[in-house]
């Protein structure tokens, strides 16, 4: 199918290709190809096609009743809007993601209104040391920890499996299967560079040196805090 709509549905898709995108027309939300595939055997929605195109859509009133399901499931979704007024939109009516939803980066009350804790953890090793960051933003609650000594990996997937994140960040392929034994959680691989997570937490506690916050000596626990800030302010648009 190559109509306007679609070669706009393409062009912002290729941007969220992790992502499960809900396109806005009129009073739904639309899905297409393999999304669509996606979303009807997830969601248990009959899946259709036009011009032989897979698609499967949802109310606008019901989106986070669906979304939740898939984030539960541990799947990311881009949230794409109409931007414009359609009945006063010349021509093609502009849409733009306005919201990327992963399972630990939740902070609307109709998604999180149903757990006590919604964390999103971050961790990584050095030799026998662990670090772990892990925040919900959906209350603010931000902490680090670090695990060191011949029991670190036991001690860390203690903690892991008392805080039952909704997500994990990990720094490599080894840590993503052990974090994934432990835990029945949103488990990827994420980095960013040095430059961009240093710039992430000055910004985030207002500082100019990481002198001020006394985490600068710290050096697995202020990558670790750098790495989920990082990653909040990118996917919680």
């Amino acid at each position: 199918m190559t109509t306007p709509l679609m070669r706009q549905y393409h062009s912002i898709k290729s941007r969220y290709r992790d992502s499960i995108l809900f396109f806005r027309v009129g009073d739904f939300y639309e899905t297409f190809e393999e999304d669509a595939k996606i979303v009807s055997k997830e969601l248990k929605i009959v899946l259709t096609a036009r011009d032989g195109v897979p698609l499967a859509g949802i109310p606008h009133h019901a989106l986070y009743a669906y979304v939740g399901k898939l984030l539960d499931k541990g799947y990311k979704v881009a949230i794409c809007e109409q931007l414009e007024d359609p009945k006063k939109a010349k021509g093609l009516v502009k849409r733009g993601v306005v919201r990327v939803l992963t399972p630990g980066t939740v902070y609307e009350d109709e998604l999180v209104r149903e757990k006590i804790t919604n964390y999103l953890c971050s961790v990584s090793k050095k030799g026998e040391i662990y670090a772990l960051a892990s925040a919900d933003i959906s209350t603010g609650e931000f902490f680090v920890e670090e695990f060191v000594g011949t029991d670190s990996l036991q001690r860390l997937e203690g903690e892991l499996i008392r805080l039952s994140p909704a997500e994990v960040i990990c720094g490599d392929e080894e840590m993503k299967k052990m974090v994934g034994k432990v835990v029945n959680a949103y488990v990827h691989i994420h980095s960013y560079s040095a430059e961009e997570c240093v710039e992430a937490v000055k910004s985030h506690f207002g500082v100019e040196f990481l002198e001020v916050i006394d985490a600068y000596n710290v050096s697995k626990l202020i990558e670790k805090i750098e790495e989920a800030i990082s990653y909040v302010q990118k996917e919680s648009k």
